[in-house]
């Protein structure tokens, strides 16, 4: 498998099994800001280029988001709401805002005209920038109500932290309504009970 870009390309998509699409970049004028990389770089960006209005950035994080499926055709989106990352206490934007939640939900129901297998994704947990996994329970909640599957991964970059977090990830799911979860087996997505 890969995780692709919403920036790139790919030549030849057979030669994966899945793909697992993302985005990690916004464009703000000539400004390419990666928004997971370190908080300083959300904390400019928001200062500099949106004068002080983070649900601005988060609106352009999600309007790439939702064009994503165009983009990239993924068989899995990743970490849907990573544009939370070095959020937590709502320290550049309010989460719990009307706003921050239509514009999430917004780019959700987009995606899902597409692309149905969604990311829970503990890797922030691991590297110690999140105390709990992407994606937000009312997202998670939105996306069983509509139809919509999950993966559970890592995305740790380390060995060590493989299954960081699953047990908290299981129990968000099942508490959105999940009974399963998939798995890539022999070449496809199977149902593994949760």
């Amino acid at each position: 498998g890969l995780e692709q870009d919403a920036m790139t390309v790919l030549d030849d998509r057979d030669d994966y099994d899945y793909i697992l699409g993302s985005v990690h970049y916004v464009f703000k004028g000539r400004n390419c800001l990666a928004i997971d990389h370190a908080a300083e770089i959300q904390e400019n960006a928001i200062r500099d280029l949106y004068d002080g209005n983070g649900l601005a950035l988060v609106r352009d994080y999600y309007e790439l988001m939702a064009k994503l499926p165009a983009r990239v055709k993924p068989d899995v989106i990743g970490h849907f709401d990573v544009i939370t990352k070095f959020n937590e206490g709502n320290r550049y934007f309010d989460e719990d805002s009307p706003a921050y939640k239509a514009m999430a939900l917004e780019a959700m129901d987009a995606i899902l005209k597409d692309c149905n297998l969604f990311e829970m994704n503990t890797g922030a947990i691991a590297r110690k920038k999140r105390s709990t996994p992407y994606i937000a329970p009312f997202l998670l909640r939105h996306l069983k109500e509509r139809g919509g599957e999950i993966v559970i991964n890592s995305d740790c970059h380390d060995w060590h932290y493989l299954t960081c977090a699953f047990d908290q990830a299981v129990e968000l799911a099942k508490a959105a309504g999940f009974t399963h979860a998939k798995i890539l087996k022999n070449g496809g997505f199977a149902d593994v009970t949760l």
